[in-house]
Formats: structure tokens, sequence, C-alpha cells
């Protein structure tokens, strides 16, 4: 009996042991580079991406993800001096903490439904929209004096769900160049603490009851500046500040926050979202949307198998200049079969560029083989494939009687075919076969 409850006691701490490790993983870069490469994180071990929920992730290094980032339980920490770029969205929720000390930037939206704190130091820029949920889970600054600053930026707008709460310390810079909403549910706390500063490009609009706009700056630098109104802000126990300037205010009394403002909105776009649209049968449609564009001249699209070597495959051209949304879209008539990668690329006016996220794309459409050019010169020919062989593929050049005149062995399309003896002008056929897969293709020799 007793050697039995030996043993048991011994299984039970065996157990906790295990729980404390499994739940209390921590994570820490040990190289710049790419999140999801092994050798960038101590032990070779990488965290999720997607629904992390105990542990400790320790950026020590300057690292980039591109994919969506979201998590619940975990904690977050960016360490001074060092990076952590995310392009997609960006969420948590439950018991997570992120402290940035660093600096991070999203490419997309955020959603924050946990502890997201801003330090002194620290620097956090959302090119999407941010929606903060259900308590004071956003935080910038401390009460310590500045310099240093605790950094806030968010290029579109920034929206209060289920009473998310907003406070601004002491340190603190924010720039929201969108509005500021609510979605009706009230109780909403908007705080400028004394020496915050905050600028909003537009205005302020709260329609649920109890919502406050408080602003703590009770003397000129006000530290609460709108280019926009403040409206429906009424209902129900509703309060708004007295003490706040417009933009006109801010850059003549508050020229070094002018300034750094001014030095927030120097990108070209501002980026909604980047998204595959419903499948179409024969093609892949791509969607996405701005909500700023300044002296911006157009977008690349790129693509790619392996989500690592990307390739340009067309351009679309940008509004230019513009504060309201503008929708985009890209058809690619030519996809890949299976699993492909598309990056968008933004180009400004002089010749500045910015990659956004990824959108990965599975495609079950029909496979095909053309070639390219044609016409052709009759010394070489390119044939492009939206699928990759899973056998070689034999090519042949026939003439118009069915002479062949040039037979090569291939191990994959998207290949260069060099042929041995120039054709001469006329029209030709180029016969291509590989495992389950036959076509015969007119090719015109100029």
């Amino acid at each position: 009996m007793k050697s039995s409850n030996i043993i048991r006691s011994f299984a039970i701490i065996a157990s906790l042991i295990s729980a404390t490790f499994s739940y209390g993983q921590n994570y820490t870069s040990s190289n710049n580079g790419l999140w999801t490469a092994t050798s960038n994180w101590s032990g070779g071990s990488i965290p999720a991406t997607s629904g992390q929920s105990w542990g400790t992730i320790n950026i020590n290094h300057n690292l980039t993800l591109n994919a969506d980032y979201s998590f619940s339980g975990a904690t977050l920490n960016i360490a001074l001096g060092k990076q952590l770029v995310v392009n997609g969205d960006f969420s948590i929720s439950g018991g997570a903490t992120v402290n940035v000390y660093g600096t991070l930037a999203i490419t997309a939206d955020a959603i924050l439904n946990a502890n997201f704190r801003i330090y002194p130091g620290g620097s956090v820029k959302i090119h999407g929209n941010t929606t903060v949920v259900n308590s004071t889970y956003l935080t910038i600054g401390t009460s310590v004096a500045p310099p240093p600053y605790a950094d806030f930026v968010v290029m579109g707008g920034l929206r209060s769900q289920s009473s998310g709460d907003v406070t601004v310390n002491q340190n603190a810079r924010v720039a929201i160049f969108g509005s500021v909403t609510d979605d009706g549910t009230g109780g909403t706390l908007f705080t400028v603490n004394n020496g915050g500063q905050v600028y909003i490009d537009d205005g302020i609009s709260f329609t649920g009851g109890g919502n406050k706009i408080i602003n703590n700056n009770t003397t000129n630098p006000y530290g609460l500046y709108l280019n926009g109104p403040i409206t429906n802000n009424t209902a129900n126990g509703s309060t708004t500040t007295n003490n706040r300037g417009s933009k006109a205010t801010m850059e003549s009394t508050n020229i070094p926050f002018t300034n750094w403002v001014n030095s927030m909105s120097v990108l070209p776009v501002s980026l909604l979202f980047f998204q595959q649209a419903n499948n179409i049968t024969e093609s892949v449609m791509l969607r996405w949307a701005t909500a700023i564009e300044k002296n911006f001249n157009y977008f690349v699209i790129e693509r790619s198998t392996d989500g690592k070597k990307f390739e340009e495959i067309a351009t679309v051209k940008g509004t230019g200049n513009s504060k309201i949304r503008i929708d985009y879209n890209f058809e690619d008539n030519t996809p890949i079969i299976g699993k492909s990668y598309y990056r968008l690329k933004s180009i400004d006016f002089d010749g500045s560029f910015e990659y956004f996220n990824i959108v990965a794309v599975n495609f079950e459409g029909s496979r095909d083989v053309t070639v390219s050019p044609n016409p052709s010169n009759g010394s070489s020919i390119n044939l492009v494939s939206n699928f990759k062989a899973s056998s070689e593929v034999k090519v042949q050049i026939l003439n118009n009687v069915g002479t062949v005149l040039h037979e090569e062995i291939i191990n994959d399309f998207n290949n260069r075919i060099n042929i041995q003896n120039e054709l001469k002008p006329g029209t030709y056929l180029v016969r291509v076969a590989t495992n389950g897969f036959a076509k015969v293709i007119r090719v015109v020799v100029d």
C-alpha cells in the first residue's frame, strides 16, 4: 500500500512538472529574419501564429511574419530597439498580454481584446483599422515625463466595441488618421491624461450611453486635437471634454507634436485589407482596399509557388491622393493549380515601395500550358504552365505535315526551349505530354 502511494505521488509530481513546462514554455528569438525560420529561435521551436494560449514570446531581434497573427493567453514582449513586422491581421484575446518596448508594425487590421501596452521608447503602427474590445485594453505610455515617448499610430480608424477603452498617458503620442467610433454599447472611455498628446485626422462619433471623452491637459497645449467634429456623444450621461483643439491650433501652438504627426503620415498607402475574393471557376480574384493614399503611383501583384520566391504578374494603377476608402481588384486568368501565394507591393511616385501581407490561395481549376512569346522568333520558346509536372515532360515541335523538327525532355514546365535549328517563318505545332496531361499548341514564327 505504501509503495502504491509513493508511485502515485511521483506520478502527480511528474504530471505537474509536465504541465509547468507545457503551459509555461518560453520562446526567445536568436537571430534577425523570418518568424517561420527555426534558426531564428532559441532551441529551434517556433511559436504558433494562431491559437497559442500559454507561454511567453520574447522578440529580442528584428523579425518579420508574413501571415496573420492571433493568440490568447500568451505574453508577447518586444524588446527596446527591436522590431516585429506582421504582414497581416493582428488579434489578441483571453488573458493575452502585449508589452511593446521596441517597434511593432501591423500592415492590416488589429483587434485588441486583451492587454496591449506601449511603453516609453515603444512604437506601434497599424496600417489598417484598430478595434479595442470590452475593457481598458489599450494603454499608451506611463506617468513618467518624456522623452522617450510611447508612440501609437493608426492609419485607418479606431473603434470601441463592447465598451473598449483607450488610455493615453503622460509620455504618449497618438495619431489616428481615420475616425474614432463606437458600436453603440456605451460606457466607452477615451482618456488623455496630463502630458499625453493625441491627433485625430477625422472626428469622434460615439452613439452609446455613458461614453466619456476626457482630456486632463488643463492648459495649453491642449493635448487633444481633432481635424473633425465630435458628434452624437449626448446619450444617457455621456460627456465631452471642453479643452480640445483643432488641427490649426496644434500647428500654431504645438510645433514638436505637429512635426511628429506629419512624419507619421508620409507612407503613400494605408492598406485596409488584401485578400482572395470568391473563387471563379478558371481564375483567381484578388481584392484590396486603401484608407489613405498620398502621392501614390501603382500596385504590383506578385505570385509565388513556395511563398519565398515571388515574380511580378501584373500592375494596377493607384488613385494618387485620397482620404476615403478606395477598392481595387485583380483577376489572375492563368492561376497556378494547387497552392500558390500572392503578394501586394505599393510604389510611390518617387520610387519608394512597401510590401503588404501575403495571401495563400488553393486553386482547383483545369490544368493548362501555353507558349510564350507567340508569335516567336524561331530560336526559342517558353513553356508556361499553371501546375507542376509530376513526371518528365516530352516536348516536340512539328511542322504542318507532322514532321518532328525538335524534341526535348524537360523536368518541369516554365522552362525555355532553345531550338537547335532555327525555325523559318510559318506555322508550327508544339506538342507537350506528361503524366495525365497532353496538349498541342499552334505557334507562329515571324
